[in-house]
């Protein structure tokens, strides 16, 4: 909505403020049931999505977790198909400020200290991003519902479990999109390009 946009531009300024006007915006996917997506685009995160990776061996800390937008293909495996057999992804805008590594089987669930605003698996190239549970819905702002039914996906799958266990290659969107135009029908196929061409211009991609 609009007002949720408006907020998150005053959270981006503040961030700006704080890191010597860099926000460090980014976009991350996040994986999830249909009604869990739609709880989250209805009321925002809550505890409930925290709480997914609480348990998880190869989670980064105890917040809410994202992937990095080029590696779509290791957010899509992990999605939990609808009874229909189709699977939802959650595009969001992030704030990320600056990130702190944190380790796989973390419990940490803050900022080890006040110069830090999230996490990250990795300073240098990040593919996964954690946003805190106290900053969870001032900067993570959901963007776009992907929703897909791709059986070739089911040959890429190398077991279960969460984002910490996936190992899949990077993925662009050019890539995703291909995989999207087999599955869905020509008037969801254009909202998708155009919302691919829109980031384009925003230089996000």
């Amino acid at each position: 909505t609009k007002a949720k946009f408006a907020a998150s531009v005053v959270f981006t300024d503040a961030m700006k403020r704080k890191n010597g006007g860099d926000a460090n915006v980014k976009l991350g996917w996040y994986s999830g049931s249909k009604q869990e997506i739609d709880n989250i685009v209805s009321y925002g995160f809550s505890s409930r999505e925290v709480k997914k990776f609480e348990n998880d061996v190869g989670s980064h800390g105890v917040g809410i977790h994202l992937v990095h937008h080029l590696f779509s293909l290791a957010a899509a495996l992990v999605c939990e198909a609808d009874e229909e057999g189709v699977k939802h992804l959650l595009l969001c805008r992030l704030i990320l400020g600056k990130p702190e590594q944190i380790v796989s089987g973390s419990k940490q669930s803050y900022p080890s200290s006040s110069q830090f605003d999230s996490g990250v698996d990795d300073l240098e190239n990040p593919r996964k991003y954690v946003i805190w549970s106290s900053t969870m819905n001032s900067y993570i702002l959901p963007s776009h519902v992907v929703s897909f039914k791709s059986p070739r996906l089911r040959g890429l799958i190398r077991g279960g479990g969460g984002l910490g266990r996936v190992r899949s290659p990077c993925v662009s969107f050019s890539v995703l999109i291909s995989l999207l135009s087999k599955s869905l029908d020509p008037p969801r196929m254009h909202v998708v390009l155009r919302t691919y061409d829109d980031f384009r211009v925003w230089n996000l991609l």
